[in-house]
């Protein structure tokens, strides 16, 4: 799983878990090696980010993975997400990568993707979710046009961590009662 991380205008370096904190940002991998890699690594310094010496990222890093845990799908929750026709607009490739693995009945829709499958793949969903971290502008002014138009509920996707992503695509479908609501006790 990847996690941001953001140099404010401060020179802070904190972990971003919404993914909307404001500076300058970086995407690592949640586990503590990476943070102890990136500390010896030149790696992040073209965004500006230069990791502090000392290990002061680990705690909120291994609290965040705590978080995930706690947030999971379990099986039978994953798989009715499976039966909805989502669509996601936007994305980091890799995140893409990962949930589109998980998820291959749902479209996705990036900047690299050709015009003509877009409004194709948007007509026939449920729910469209955005990842407007990595989208471009006219992408989403186009997408979000399309989605109002037909009436197809939106939601925003933050949250780069893809367990946590899942959990937050499934309680936003389930209050939409397009799947029935399964308790995960």
């Amino acid at each position: 799983e990847l996690i941001r991380i953001v140099k404010n205008k401060d020179n802070e370096i904190s972990i971003d878990k919404t993914g909307k904190k404001e500076g300058r940002g970086a995407y690592i991998c949640d586990d503590v090696k990476c943070l102890e890699k990136l500390q010896k690594s030149k790696e992040v310094e073209h965004n500006g980010i230069h990791m502090p010496p000392d290990h002061s990222l680990k705690n909120e890093s291994k609290s965040y993975a705590e978080e995930a845990d706690l947030e999971e799908l379990d099986v039978t929750q994953m798989k009715e997400l499976k039966k909805v026709h989502g669509v996601i607009v936007g994305g980091h490739p890799i995140w893409v990568k990962k949930v589109r693995a998980q998820l291959p009945n749902w479209q996705f829709i990036t900047d690299e993707e050709s015009g003509v499958n877009r409004n194709l793949s948007i007509r026939k969903a449920d729910v469209v979710f955005f990842v407007t971290a990595h989208l471009s502008h006219t992408l989403f002014d186009n997408m979000i046009a399309q989605a109002q138009l037909l009436k197809i509920p939106i939601e925003y996707l933050s949250r780069t961590n893809v367990k946590l992503s899942f959990y937050d695509m499934y309680m936003f479908v389930a209050s939409l009662d397009i799947l029935p609501i399964t308790s995960s006790s």
